[in-house]
């Protein structure tokens, strides 16, 4: 069993920085050769199965096996939201600070108003806290 390096994997996350740095873990179906293996990917993730050993991290610990596989990704292949957490107004445009399914709270990233998909958690995090900044009708902040 390996983790993956998602250095050079594409993902909906705002920032690089604050997502996972290994996904996984993947089991190594077999080697290719010397430097190169092929890992049982989901089909769903669309990426060849072949990697070279240095984006590799061998899993070594169980701790490791209660991790998701990979994140939670919905139907139109992004990161899904698991909650809303607060929101702010920052250089005049409203963002939530969203906590990611499938990862920890060190992963918690803010995003802009209009990327976040998820309708029904935002009502229902204003509807918990209707003092926190929201979009008005007149378009000011609050």
């Amino acid at each position: 069993m390996v983790r993956l390096s998602s250095r050079n994997l594409h993902s909906k996350i705002p920032s690089k920085k604050l997502g996972p740095k290994f996904v996984g873990p993947f089991k190594v179906v077999q080697f290719v050769n010397l430097v190169a293996v092929i890992l049982d990917i989901p089909s769903f993730l669309g990426i060849n199965s072949v990697f070279h050993v240095s984006l590799l991290k061998r899993v070594d610990t169980p701790d490791n096996e209660k991790m998701p596989i990979v994140p939670p990704i919905d139907d139109d292949g992004e990161f899904e939201i698991s909650r809303i957490l607060d929101s702010r107004w920052h250089r005049g445009r409203l963002q939530y600070l969203v906590s990611w399914k499938g990862f920890g709270p060190e992963n918690k990233s803010w995003v802009k108003a209009e990327d976040v998909s998820a309708s029904r958690l935002i009502k229902a995090f204003h509807r918990r806290f209707p003092n926190k900044a929201r979009l008005r009708a007149s378009g000011g902040s609050s």
